[in-house]
Formats: C-alpha cells, structure tokens, sequence
C-alpha cells in the first residue's frame, strides 16, 4: 500500500507546476514530462516520454473562483472601505477512472526503467493518517467510561491514564 509520504512518490501541483509553467518535466529525468495540450474542444494533459506521445491523457476542469469583499475601516480617516481581491481560476485533473478532481498528479518510480504517473486513486495512494474510526472512538471512550466512571481527572493525568488503560483493554 502506497501513502502519500512515500520517498519514491512525487507529487506533482496541477495549479503550481503545470498550468502556471506550461507543463511539467521531471527534475531528474528530463524525457518525461507532461504538456498542455488541446483536443476536441477540451484542455487536457498528455504524458511524453522521450519527445513521444503515450496516449496517457487526464482532462482539465476549470473552476471560476468568485471575487472576495472586505470591509475595513481606515486608520487614518476613520472611514469604511472596501477591498475587492479576485483570485481568478482553479484547475483540476479529472480522473481517468472515477472522473473525480483532483489537484495533483502523483509520479511513483516502480524501478529506475519503470514509473507510473497517475491520480490519487488511480496508483492506490491512501493518505498517511493517524485519526481513528468513529467505531474505534466509540469503543475507547466506553471502555474509559467503566474504568474512570464519571470523574474527571486533569488534563494530563487523564491523557497518561488513557494511554495505559488503552494499552491493556486491546
């Protein structure tokens, strides 16, 4: 299982790197990069290996982001004003498989001769997390419950106990 913490994984900003630098080549192995192309009425992205195109495509999906408005008053003249800030355009990747937007592509390097560049869920990254399922949380505060009853200890006090408690219930 792949996380996305991997050393051999690189993750790849569609809005950074791509759109805003016309494309992206690989920072070590400069034959494989990915171009900004259009096709049928469509902007998408075409991976080329050695100057060839590898009919790997991802389309493009562009989101309007609509213009913030500020209010402030002016320190000097004591008077309201207003700031309009218009951020633009956000790109995503559409997925090839579950046509989800994504805003990176990932470049996972099997083997020195063999990579595979892809979405999220098309190489099977899972987010490297530490949080735990409801069930489990459900779990651990019943079984706190019946050791601690109702009392309440002290922040750190209640932090070390439950670690201990936790430790031995499973």
């Amino acid at each position: 299982m792949l996380t996305d913490y991997h050393p051999y994984l690189l993750k790849i900003s569609v809005q950074q790197e791509i759109i805003k630098q016309d494309g992206w080549q690989h920072p070590m192995h400069k034959a494989i990069e990915l171009k900004l192309i259009e096709e049928a009425n469509c902007c998408c992205l075409a991976l080329f290996v050695n100057g060839f195109d590898t009919n790997r495509r991802w389309n493009l999906h562009e989101q309007i982001i609509p213009s913030l408005t500020v209010k402030y008053r002016d320190e000097e003249t004591n008077q309201k004003r207003t700031k309009i800030y218009s951020f633009g355009m956000r790109f995503y990747v559409v997925g090839a498989t579950d046509h989800k937007r994504f805003d990176h592509l990932y470049y996972y390097e099997v083997s020195p001769s063999e990579f595979k560049i892809g979405t999220r869920t098309e190489l099977g990254i899972r987010y490297a997390t530490r949080c735990r399922t409801k069930t489990r949380r459900d779990k651990e505060q019943r079984i706190m419950r019946d050791v601690f009853g109702k009392k309440k200890l002290p922040k750190c006090r209640y932090r070390q106990s439950r670690n201990w408690v936790l430790r031995h219930a499973f």
